[in-house]
């Protein structure tokens, strides 16, 4: 279900399964209530801007990721050293192209098959 439509209809978010913020605890509840309803119904026929406004207000508005997961990603399933890690930043900077994150941490898990933790 989505919360705007191209033929003007209110859609409903039903969001009575999520888990509620306790106030005194400051912690998520493990099951949200089951005797009350919580059930938002936007209404704003074709005004999408303030549909999303709205929304925003309800549900705060929407993180965005950070610009760096964005960009190129580098990881290789083998053990570098500061040498060998070294040569591959500069030829990512020979060659012009940005290099955003290094993925160093795939030895440390165990493997079982493909992948798995254990």
């Amino acid at each position: 279900m989505g919360l705007i439509s191209s033929s003007g209809h209110g859609i409903s978010v039903d969001d009575t399964l999520t888990p509620l913020l306790d106030p005194d605890t400051s912690y998520w509840s493990d099951s949200p209530s089951s005797d009350v309803s919580d059930v938002y119904l936007f209404t704003h026929g074709l005004d999408f801007k303030g549909a999303l406004s709205d929304f925003n207000l309800v549900s705060g508005p929407m993180p965005l990721p950070p610009r760096n997961s964005l960009g190129i990603w580098f990881t290789r399933w083998i053990n570098y050293n500061s040498a060998s890690l070294r040569s591959v930043v500069a030829e990512y900077g020979e060659r012009s192209v940005p290099l955003d994150v290094i993925v160093l941490d795939m030895n440390w898990h165990t493997k079982h098959g493909w992948t798995g933790y254990r």
